[in-house]
């Protein structure tokens, strides 16, 4: 339990600007928008900006009950047959060296009309795939439910890029949710055992230099 206490003590010590070893800043969207996180595009790519997407509602992402999740309404600008567009989101973290869990809930639902797309989602470390879901096809009123995770092994020390990416080979529609919605919630990074106990003793040494 002290390990924890003490890793614990760095994430607040770590400040605001980047999320530390523990943890990803704003990864349930409990500050209700996307602080922390950068959106970005796709060649030909749409997160749903006519409509005012990407944001922050309440949706049951994981199955286990509604929280605040952020929603998107990806595709093409233009369409081009086969090609996937989209976008995402990321943000920098700054870890220490050693092994690491990463995971994200995801969904997709479309209320008002079938479509034959609800999404590819793909968790992106420093810019590389490292999991990735397809949804495909659904029925009005379908929402699929998923998880993104990646035991990352071996990270070295520094600045590391997270990142969510979501495209669909098909343009965004013509108004606000008559193509699928994406979800993304509870992205969590957090070490494996083995490199919490290092970051433990880590910060108890620096504590002893302190007195």
């Amino acid at each position: 339990m002290r390990a924890w206490i003490i890793v614990t003590a760095a994430v607040v010590l770590c400040g605001s600007g980047t999320a530390s070893a523990m943890g990803i800043v704003n990864g349930g969207f409990e500050t209700g928008d996307l602080s922390g996180w950068t959106t970005f595009l796709t060649a030909n790519g749409d997160l749903g900006g006519d409509w005012g997407l990407p944001d922050v509602v309440l949706f049951d992402t994981s199955g286990l009950g509604e929280s605040n999740a952020a929603r998107f309404q990806v595709g093409q600008v233009t369409y081009q047959s086969y090609v996937f567009a989209g976008g995402g989101i990321y943000q920098n973290v700054v870890l220490e060296a050693g092994d690491y869990q990463l995971s994200a809930s995801i969904a997709s639902s479309c209320l008002m009309q079938a479509n034959d797309e609800f999404g590819w989602f793909q968790l992106l470390v420093d810019g590389k795939v490292v999991d990735s879901v397809v949804f495909g096809a659904g029925e009005a009123g379908t929402v699929f439910r998923d998880k993104l995770e990646a035991d990352l092994v071996g990270l070295a020390a520094g600045s590391h890029e997270i990142g969510i990416r979501m495209t669909r080979d098909w343009r965004t529609g013509s108004f606000l949710g008559d193509t699928p919605f994406q979800y993304v919630d509870n992205v969590r990074l957090v070490p494996e055992p083995a490199t919490m106990g290092l970051l433990g003793l880590g910060l108890v040494a620096l504590m002893r230099k302190r007195k």
